[in-house]
């Protein structure tokens, strides 16, 4: 799944650029839309890749609590030596952490696995997540918007042409010919 969210940026990034070159030409401004399209874009996949790539902060095998905790409670179970224990990974299980089965550890303070990203989110990788999710969020919004300009300045070079006046300019509708009757029962055009 991390691939397709790879392939959908990039994709996006593509059509989009498209659309700004053959809208806006070579000039500054497309320039500088294509630059802001890029970085926001290479943003997002740097901090998917972050997220995908960072430990989540799992719980290391044999963990035990900090000599300094004494509320942590010892269990009269010899299977269970403490009483947060998860019995899946047969291990300690700190206040606020869930097992994941996708990878199979307890995770500090685990939110959820994202297909997405293709990892659980954790403690470590919680603000990579968010940052992938707001990057994504701006890259969909910036697009939205110039897509919306540049409908929005079809629309208007259409109602140009129609007019007859030049596409570069707004377009003035076109003054309205009034019916008006002589004195006879003919009607005479203006």
């Amino acid at each position: 799944m991390a691939m397709v969210t790879w392939f959908l940026v990039i994709y996006a990034c593509v059509v989009m650029s498209k659309m700004i070159y053959h809208w806006q030409g070579n000039t500054i401004i497309g320039m500088l839309l294509e630059g802001t399209l890029l970085c926001i874009a290479g943003l997002a996949l740097l901090s998917h890749s972050r997220a995908m790539l960072t430990n989540p902060g799992a719980i290391p095998s044999g963990a035990r609590p900090l000599p300094d905790h004494e509320h942590v409670e010892r269990s009269s179970d010899p299977d269970r030596p403490y009483k947060s224990w998860c019995f899946r990974c047969k291990n300690y299980k700190p206040p606020r952490s869930h097992h994941d089965s996708c990878t199979g550890r307890c995770v500090c303070k685990m939110d959820h696995f994202c297909p997405w990203v293709n990892n659980c989110v954790g403690v470590a990788n919680h603000k990579l997540f968010i940052l992938f999710v707001f990057y994504i969020f701006l890259l969909g919004s910036f697009s939205l918007c110039l897509i919306t300009v540049r409908a929005t300045s079809c629309m208007n070079e259409k109602n140009a042409v129609r007019s007859g006046a030049d596409p570069g300019f707004a377009a003035t509708p076109a003054p309205r010919r009034r019916r008006r009757r002589a004195a006879g029962d003919s009607y005479i055009i203006n």
